[in-house]
C-alpha cells in the first residue's frame, strides 16, 4: 500500500503512515506523543511502545506487504525526537549492489 496511514491517539502513539517507494523500500513511520520513548517490533504487524518500567502499549496495524512478493527484507529503524521510523529494504536491492 502506498501512503496508507491512520490517526490512533493512544497513550503513546498519535498516528502512523506507510509508504512504498518505487525502489521497493517500505517506510513505516509512527508519530508519538512524547520524545524518545522505548519501542520494539514484535512481528510484521505488531509494535510495542512505552517505558521499560511499565507495561508497553501494543499497536497492531494492518498488513502492508504485497501478497506474493518474492524475497525478504532487511529492517532498519531509528528514532528522531517524536518519530519512530522503520525501513524495510528488499534483499534484492542489496544483492544488485553486491552488498
Amino acid at each position: 500500500m502506498i501512503n496508507d496511514g491512520k490517526e490512533l491517539n493512544t497513550k503513546h502513539v498519535k498516528s502512523y503512515w506507510v509508504k512504498e517507494y518505487p525502489s521497493g523500500i517500505i517506510c513505516l513511520m509512527f508519530n508519538t506523543h512524547k520524545r524518545w520513548i522505548e519501542f520494539s517490533q514484535q512481528n510484521d504487524e505488531t509494535y510495542e511502545f512505552g517505558p521499560d518500567d511499565e507495561t508497553g502499549e501494543v499497536i497492531e496495524i494492518p498488513p502492508f506487504f504485497a501478497e506474493g512478493k518474492e524475497g525478504g527484507y532487511i529492517i532498519a529503524d531509528h528514532q528522531c525526537k517524536d518519530q519512530i521510523v522503520y525501513y524495510y529494504i528488499p534483499f534484492h536491492l542489496l544483492q544488485e549492489e553486491g552488498i
